[in-house]
């Protein structure tokens, strides 16, 4: 909900809670043709990604400048954003924002020693994809999935360190350039596949 943001800083002040570390993780997953997929829907998933992010961002990161002691916040793109692919637009446009709002918002609050990092695991052992728990124990063996305890490790990890983005993996960020480049051909023949798994 568009007020999301404001009641959970209100909330977090009420309970005079001081916020070091603010970590957004809440995100839906839309694998679907943009035309296939409800206004509401769309309009839910770039509510939550883009503008309940970047209020929690502009919020929290005001309370962290003024309390002068700086600050952490992580926040959880996709490896998606660089599969523009068909049935990824939505989400993969929406993490493809929260990627360079992240990276631009981490250069405007360096003097105030808050640090800011955009992970983009490439697939997390999780429900969000919708995938049966054999199929994600399935993808973890194969090195396809990580796991949440792991992604967030990693996460971390960068973020005390001071890194703008992170991408889990080496192999995946050697795979980000044939992403970008995949060939429509190629693209095509997968959508055959993948038409189905739409949701």
């Amino acid at each position: 909900r568009p007020e999301a943001a404001h009641e959970l800083f209100e909330r977090v002040q009420a309970l005079g809670r001081e916020v070091d570390v603010l970590v957004n993780n809440a995100g839906a997953f839309s694998f679907r043709d943009i035309l296939q997929t409800p206004v509401e829907r769309i309009e839910k998933i770039l509510c939550l990604h883009a503008l309940t992010t970047t209020l929690t961002c502009r919020l929290f990161g005001a309370e962290m400048s003024r309390r002068g002691c700086g600050g952490h916040i992580l926040n959880m793109a996709s490896y998606s954003l660089w599969m523009p692919w068909p049935g990824l637009a939505l989400y993969s446009a929406s993490k493809s924002y929260l990627r360079s709002f992240s990276v631009a918002f981490a250069k405007e609050v360096r003097e105030q020693n808050i640090r800011v990092t955009a992970v983009c695991p490439a697939g997390v052992a999780t429900d969000l994809y919708g995938l049966p728990p054999r199929w994600q124990r399935i993808g973890l063996r194969l090195g396809v999935l990580i796991t949440p305890d792991s992604c967030a490790r990693r996460a971390l990890k960068a973020l005390w360190r001071g890194r703008r983005c992170c991408v889990p993996g080496w192999w995946n960020r050697l795979f980000i350039p044939f992403c970008r480049l995949m060939p429509m051909c190629v693209l095509r023949v997968a959508r055959k596949y993948t038409m189905k798994l739409q949701r």
